[in-house]
């Protein structure tokens, strides 16, 4: 029993002498945070649009019963102006009439469309976006309208319920229809 006693004793010693020579370290840790913001921020103030009680004879009769939706576009500094788009998506339950140049959303209501088109005296400026970037004309769905932005921008499309065959037939009934408004940077 003394011999264990004494390797033990000597495996203890020729421990702390193993642990006297070898090299020291040591661990600090650092944390890194940042909060990451959009360079510009797209807003709409009138994200609902109601038409309330329409006639069938107002539709049919193409009645300005017209309303403006809004954009807010608003960049902080350092951005470069050419990496700004809008594009305008129809949401998928309805889509859209026709090409994606006639501005025209399908809704849930058969041969009744939502017309909408730009709104802004300083369209051609603003969007980019050829012939279809002038003012009171169809938005073009998907398409990326290139933005001519400083800090702040207020844009407007207007949007109209229009009939889409004069020769079909339109039924009494509630309708709905909806579109993504997006912005890119790159």
């Amino acid at each position: 029993m003394n011999r264990t006693r004494l390797f033990l004793l000597a495996f203890i010693i020729s421990t702390a002498s193993f642990t006297a020579n070898s090299t020291y370290s040591t661990t600090a840790r650092v944390t890194i945070t940042a909060d990451l913001t959009n360079i510009c921020q797209l807003s709409l103030p009138k994200n609902y649009v109601n038409f309330g009680r329409l006639t069938k004879e107002s539709l049919i009769q193409n009645n300005n019963i017209t309303t403006i939706i809004p954009i807010n576009i608003t960049c902080q500094g350092g951005f470069n102006q050419q990496s700004l788009t809008l594009s305008f998506i129809p949401q998928a339950r309805n889509g859209h009439n026709g090409l994606p140049t006639s501005g025209i959303l399908n809704t849930s209501l058969a041969n009744v469309g939502i017309q909408l088109a730009t709104n802004d005296n300083h369209y051609s400026q603003t969007l980019i976006n050829g012939v279809n970037a002038k003012n009171h004309q169809p938005l073009t769905f998907y398409a990326p309208y290139h933005l001519n932005v400083s800090n702040r921008m207020d844009l407007n499309i207007t949007a109209k319920p229009i009939v889409i065959n004069h020769s079909d037939p339109i039924t009494a009934g509630h309708f709905q229809s909806g579109l993504n408004i997006v912005m890119n940077y790159n």
